[in-house]
């Protein structure tokens, strides 16, 4: 970037035919940038490359390495060492903050986010002792930081050992409502400060104080069936590493694109009118604690 020069690494075509939608999805703990080749029908599942950038070669993988579950303890709770397996491969792959940020590990790559948005499963796993801390969303925090009944969804780690940055995904699916819509909607995503204390306080590991809400619209379905998602408006929410900066994308407030697109044939979308954005990159400035 500084010389302004560009250089070609690697090619991601496969050269198989197979349909090429490449996500680059960022550093395995051995240092390969991971680019997967997403299937439409099983993008977690499909197959891509590990791209050595200083050598300029890549090394071809068959499929995204997946958790494994332990088997439920006899008494049905979680098994000893939490629910998943510890094992090296899937570590190597979760560098950091892979993939559109359902998940993410710790600066030094000690803790590990999983399964955000599944509710009895969701919490921190700590690769150095095995064990996983529950993260029970209906806790932590007054009425006011509560995520409750919001739920995780999309997390970034990058800035402290000790807290993490998660929003939800909209209003939708709670209380009963449907994940998506019949019409184009404006949701509410909150966004959290996540405090981890983990074996530090293992009766309440983890602490939430709320930091914003942001406006966005989400997906719906039309008459036909046909889902009208606008994933990047759902805010996906990242912190610098210097914890001065959150930055998301969203609508701010705003009707998609494809929503207005919708309401120039349907005249029961004229509310979106003029109240419409493409979807915008914004930063949030974090102010630091008065001492």
């Amino acid at each position: 970037m500084d010389t302004q020069e560009e250089q070609d690494v690697v090619s991601y075509d496969p050269g198989d035919g197979r349909d090429q939608s490449p996500r680059a999805c960022g550093w395995t703990t051995d240092g390969f940038l991971m680019v997967v080749m997403q299937d439409r029908n099983h993008p977690t599942l499909a197959g891509g490359f590990d791209v050595d950038v200083l050598r300029k070669t890549r090394k071809e993988f068959a499929a995204w390495p997946q958790l494994k579950q332990r088997d439920p303890a006899p008494d049905g709770k979680t098994p000893e060492g939490g629910p998943y397996e510890n094992y090296d491969e899937w570590r190597r792959f979760q560098k950091h903050n892979l993939g559109s940020g359902h998940g993410g590990r710790s600066p030094s790559g000690r803790y590990a986010i999983v399964q955000p948005g599944v509710v009895d499963l969701q919490g921190v796993q700590d690769f150095l002792t095995g064990r996983f801390f529950r993260f029970d969303y209906r806790r932590g925090g007054d009425d006011e930081n509560r995520v409750y009944p919001y739920v995780h969804n999309y997390s970034n780690w990058n800035a402290s050992e000790n807290w993490y940055v998660m929003n939800s995904g909209g209003e939708q699916g709670v209380n009963g409502k449907p994940a998506f819509g019949d019409k184009p909607e404006i949701q509410t995503f909150p966004i959290w400060q996540v405090h981890f204390f983990g074996a530090k306080n293992p009766a309440q590991p983890f602490a939430t104080r709320k930091l914003l809400v942001v406006r966005s619209s989400v997906g719906w379905y039309d008459k036909a069936k046909q889902l009208k998602y606008m994933e990047g408006s759902r805010i996906h929410i990242n912190v610098s590493k210097d914890a001065r900066w959150l930055y998301f994308v969203a609508t701010d407030g705003n009707y998609h694109q494809v929503d207005y697109a919708a309401s120039l044939t349907n005249p029961e979308f004229a509310y979106v009118g003029d109240n419409w954005s493409t979807c915008g990159v914004f930063l949030a400035e974090c102010a630091s604690p008065k001492r």
